[in-house]
């Protein structure tokens, strides 16, 4: 099995190359006049808000691994951590998504949208278990994954998009 920092530093460079990436997606995204819709405003954000969240956990769990706690304290202060950001950012996503305007909210796929935010919950709801009584890893590397997840769903729309706008 390898080791959580050694796990922690691929999905560190996983999230970077996502960054990286989406300026792939901001470049073929563009319009003619270079103005970003609400929807597109919203995906664009959330593709960095979960590349970045990815990271930051990331790095934020080998520092404290690095910090000589033990490892069980490590993965109940990251699991509340990224639980509780998981949860604000979630909300964010919920105002932003019910601002949209009519039209755009009919391009919204209203299944994927119950999907992740299912997902979403369900990882929070994990993490609130692991910072409480499990106090394992593998919760952890499901959050992170899943901000892995979000951000290639989303870059790809975003890409998709601009392919068929183009």
């Amino acid at each position: 099995m390898p080791e959580p920092a050694e796990t922690f530093s691929l999905i560190a460079e996983l999230a970077v190359a996502f960054v990286g990436f989406s300026g792939i997606v901001v470049v073929l995204g563009r319009r003619q006049s270079g103005n970003w819709s609400p929807l597109e405003r919203r995906r664009l954000g959330n593709l960095f808000a979960q590349a970045f969240a990815a990271l930051i956990t990331s790095l934020f769990a080998l520092t404290l691994l690095h910090a000589a706690i033990p490892e069980m304290v490590v993965w109940r202060i990251a699991s509340g951590v990224w639980g509780l950001s998981a949860a604000i950012m979630l909300a964010r996503d919920w105002r932003r998504l019910r601002a949209l305007t009519e039209p755009e909210r009919t391009l919204v796929n209203r299944r994927l949208v119950v999907a992740v935010y299912g997902a979403v919950i369900l990882t929070v709801l994990l993490q609130a278990s692991n910072s409480v009584h499990l106090h394992t890893l593998w919760p952890l590397l499901v959050a992170v994954n899943l901000n892995l997840l979000i951000a290639f769903q989303v870059f790809v729309l975003l890409l998709y998009t601009g392919f068929r706008a183009a």
